[in-house]
C-alpha cells in the first residue's frame, strides 16, 4: 500500500511535466506544401516540323552514345499520352507502316511507338521493334497488346527496355511489370550504327509521327537496371551514378545558347557530354501543389 501511495504523486508530477513540455512545442500555423511536378508537353504528333525535334547526337565524342555498350543498356522513360495522339497499326511490318505515335527511336536499330489494342478496356498498346540496317522494317518485336496491363489517355505509364549480357537477354516492361523477354542476339545496340537518338519522333527520310503529350524523366544507362518486376515512383527522380549515361528530369532546368536562338538547352544528368536542346514553342506542365494538413506526411 505504501508503494502505491508513493508512486502517485510520482506519476502526477511526471503528467505535469510532459502537459508543459507539449504546450512549449512550437504549432505549426498553416499546411504543408508538397511541391506538384514539371514535365515537357509535346506538341501534335501528326506533324512533321523538324523544330520540334528533340534529340541525343553522337559526335564521336568519347563520352556520347558511342560510350553506349552493345549488350548493356537500359532506355527508359515516363510518358503520358494525349487522345489525340496518332495511334498505329499493331500488325504492320514496321513504325514507318504502323503510323503510330514515336516514344523513342534510333534508325537502323530500334523504335519504340504506340499502337492499338484490341481489348476494350485499353486505349493503345505501345510495340517495341528491332530494325534491319538496310531497310529499317523489323527484324524482331515486342508489344504489350497481349499483356495484362492495360493503357490508358492522361495517365503516366513508365516505360523500360533493357539488355543485360551476363543473361543474354532483353527485357521490356510497362510500369515496371515485365511485359516481354527474349535473348536473341538481334535486340543487341550497335554503338555507332547511328548517330541520333529521338525522343518523340522517328526519322524515315523525314522527321515523322510526332509523340503528343507529356514526357518526364528520361535516362538512358549503361547498364541492365531491371531484371525482375519493379515499382516505378515518378515523384522520385532517378539517382545519377557512374551508369548514368544520360538523363533528362525536364523539369523546366533550361538555359539559352549564345548569342540566343528559337531553342533552349535541357540540362542534362550524367557523363554525355553533347547538348539536347528543345524549341521555344514547346510549353511545360505544372501539376498543381498539394497542401497537407501538419501530421498528414
Amino acid at each position: 500500500m505504501k508503494k502505491i501511495l508513493y508512486i502517485i504523486p510520482i506519476l502526477f508530477l511526471f503528467a505535469i511535466i510532459t502537459n508543459c513540455k507539449k504546450k512549449d512545442l512550437p504549432e505549426y500555423p498553416g499546411s504543408l506544401i508538397k511541391h506538384g511536378l514539371v514535365n515537357i508537353v509535346m506538341p501534335g504528333s501528326d506533324i512533321n516540323d523538324p523544330n520540334m525535334r528533340m534529340y541525343a547526337f553522337s559526335g564521336n565524342h568519347q563520352n556520347d552514345l558511342s560510350a553506349l555498350p552493345s549488350g548493356d543498356w537500359t532506355y527508359e522513360l515516363w510518358i503520358n499520352v494525349d487522345p489525340m495522339a496518332l495511334i498505329g497499326n499493331k500488325d504492320a511490318l514496321a513504325g514507318v507502316y504502323a503510323g503510330g505515335a514515336c516514344i523513342g527511336d534510333r534508325r537502323h536499330i530500334f523504335e519504340l511507338y504506340l499502337i492499338n489494342d484490341d481489348d476494350p478496356d485499353a486505349d493503345f498498346a505501345i510495340k517495341y521493334g528491332a530494325l534491319h540496317s538496310g531497310d529499317d522494317l523489323q527484324v524482331a518485336s515486342m508489344q504489350s497488346d497481349q499483356a495484362t496491363e492495360n493503357l490508358h489517355f492522361n495517365e503516366w505509364i513508365h516505360v523500360a527496355i533493357c539488355r543485360s549480357s551476363s543473361d543474354n537477354t532483353t527485357r521490356f516492361f510497362i510500369n515496371g511489370k515485365l511485359i516481354d523477354s527474349s535473348t536473341d542476339n538481334v535486340w543487341k545496340q550497335p554503338a555507332n550504327n547511328d548517330t541520333f537518338l529521338d525522343f518523340n519522333y522517328m526519322y524515315r527520310g523525314s522527321p515523322m509521327f510526332f509523340f503528343k503529350g507529356g514526357m518526364d524523366l528520361v535516362r538512358l544507362s549503361t547498364v541492365c537496371r531491371y531484371t525482375q518486376d519493379f515499382t516505378p515512383r515518378r515523384e522520385e527522380p532517378y539517382l545519377v551514378d557512374q551508369n548514368t549515361l544520360l538523363q533528362l528530369n525536364l523539369d523546366e532546368n533550361l538555359s539559352s545558347f549564345s548569342p540566343p536562338n528559337d531553342f533552349d538547352k535541357i540540362e542534362i544528368k550524367g557523363f554525355y557530354d553533347y547538348y539536347i536542346k528543345v524549341h521555344k514553342d514547346n510549353t511545360w506542365y505544372h501539376e498543381p501543389d498539394e497542401y497537407l494538413p501538419l501530421g498528414d506526411y
